[in-house]
This record gives C-alpha cells, structure tokens and sequence, in this order.
C-alpha cells in the first residue's frame, strides 16, 4: 500500500558481461505505524538490477539478475537457507524510504522463497547495414524528409478508484478531575475523513489504543480509555459506544462504516483512571485503520 514508480531505465553491458539496470526513481513514503502520513520521494537514479553471465544474441538476451548470496547493510538480513539474497543495496535504501523495504531482501518471513528476482529478458532488431550510394548526386536530384513530431497530453489522469483515510490533527483531553474512584477526562477525537471512489464498494473505520505512559514511570492501561463515535457528515453508519474499563479501546472497535462517497467521523473520548495513578502528562497512540 505504498506508491513508487520508475522512470528512464537504462541498461549496461559491459564486455565481460557483466551489467547494471538503472532508472530514475520517486514516489510517496509511509509507515505501517502511522498510514495517515505520506512523505514524497524525490527522483533520483538508483541501481534496480545487477547482472552477470550476459550472452547477447541477434535477438536480444535474457538473464536473471543478480539476488542469491547477495548481502546489504542497514537492514536485519536473513543469511540461512537456499532463497536469501537481496536485490542492489542503492534499490533496499530507497525501498527504505516507501516503507516497504523488507520486500526486497530475505527478511526471515514466510515469503523469502518468493522474493528472488525473476529473469529479465530484452529484445530488439538488428538491421543490416546498407551500402551508400557511389554516384555523385548532381543538381537535379532531391530528397523528401519526412518531420515528425509528438504533442504529450497534459491532462491531468482520472485518479485509481481508492479507499483514503485522514485525520486533522490530535487528540487533547486536557487536565483530569479528581473523583472519589480515581481521575476522569474528556475530549474530541480530530475530525476523520473517509473517501471512498471505488464502486460498490464498502468499507468501515476501526480504532484502538497503545497504554498511556509518562516520563515520570507512571501507566494508564488501554482499557481505561473509551468511546462514544459519531458522524458529522456522509452517508455512514455510526459505530458503538465503548465504555472505558468495560471493555474500552484497548481491542480494536469500530467508530463507523459506510459505502462509496465521502464521510466525516468523530468521538467523544473518556478516560477513566485509578486514584492510584502517577501524577504526570501522559502520552498514547490511537491507531485508526480503514478497512474495505
């Protein structure tokens, strides 16, 4: 769920035949921690392939390009069984930046034996050369040249059919009342924006949150924090109540889901915390995912 592309890709075939794959490459960064964030790549010319043991042909060449027992740095590579390897060390550090770089080399999972790159093949036509002509051109002969030339369309594309998910800012709860039972604060949920182009399509938002932590020791577990959603505008359908401690957010629960269009959401937060707790300002993390 990241977006890359490459661009200009040159090949090299050295004499020894050995070779490089390059191309010019850009695209958006983000994180699976945090998907609302997308930091744009600028382009830049990154080896993508390696290649050794190139035979060209009058047709062309086909050759698999270098990943088995190749060894890069920066990243926790797996070195054992008969599918590790990595693609370029230029091509990991970019991948580094989409946020998918684990894809590109043998990370210790389940789909290592499916990451080694496949062959790489390339085609042409050769054609004889021509003999000039040996007469001297004279005075009546003429030639017609024809110009050609192409106009690039600079219409912007219609946009893929996507399932997008925004949020405007942060959550603020602010200082927490003092109650016989312990401590109790409210807030607003920033206003979370779903848009929807894919056709008949659905989808819902869920939520949940990490435990609070302070930098004087202190914890709030996750469950002390709860929910009432509500949908400020669209067409969606509101999810229900979670109270804090019973069982509150510390499993995911559902804020609203809906269908095609656009929707605005929203939540009343409540937290309940026991009279045990650290005085201090206290930090968690409300992860909201978008699933259709």
């Amino acid at each position: 769920m990241t977006y890359w592309s490459a661009t200009d890709p040159v090949l090299t075939i050295d004499s020894d035949g050995t070779g490089t794959l390059t191309a010019t490459l850009s695209g958006y960064g983000t994180s699976m921690d945090d998907m609302s964030e997308w930091d744009a790549i600028s382009g830049r010319t990154v080896t993508m392939a390696t290649l050794t043991d190139v035979e060209l042909t009058e047709d062309g060449l086909t050759v698999t390009p270098d990943y088995l027992g190749v060894t890069v740095t920066g990243v926790s590579q797996t070195t054992t069984g008969t599918s590790w390897g990595a693609f370029p060390q230029e091509f990991v550090d970019f991948q580094q930046l989409t946020g998918q770089t684990s894809y590109w080399y043998s990370s210790g999972g389940g789909a290592d034996a499916k990451k080694p790159a496949t062959a790489l093949t390339v085609g042409w036509d050769v054609e004889e050369e021509t003999t000039p002509p040996t007469t001297e051109p004279t005075e009546q002969d003429k030639g017609d040249v024809d110009v050609e030339v192409v106009v690039p369309d600079t219409t912007e594309p219609e946009p893929e059919p996507a399932l997008t998910l925004s949020v405007s800012g942060t959550a603020n709860l602010g200082t927490a009342s003092v109650l016989p039972q312990g401590f109790s604060a409210s807030g607003e949920l920033p206003q979370v924006t779903v848009s929807d182009t894919r056709e008949g399509s659905q989808w819902s938002v869920n939520g949940y949150v990490s435990d609070f932590t302070s930098s004087t020791g202190g914890t709030i577990a996750a469950r002390s924090l709860g929910w009432q959603p509500k949908v400020i505008s669209g067409d969606a359908q509101v999810g229900a109540r979670v109270q804090a401690h019973a069982p509150g957010l510390a499993a995911p629960a559902t804020l609203a889901s809906g269908s095609e269009g656009e929707a605005t959401l929203g939540s009343t937060l409540t937290l309940h915390a026991l009279a045990s707790t650290t005085a201090g300002a206290y930090n968690a993390q409300l992860t909201l995912t978008a699933l259709g």
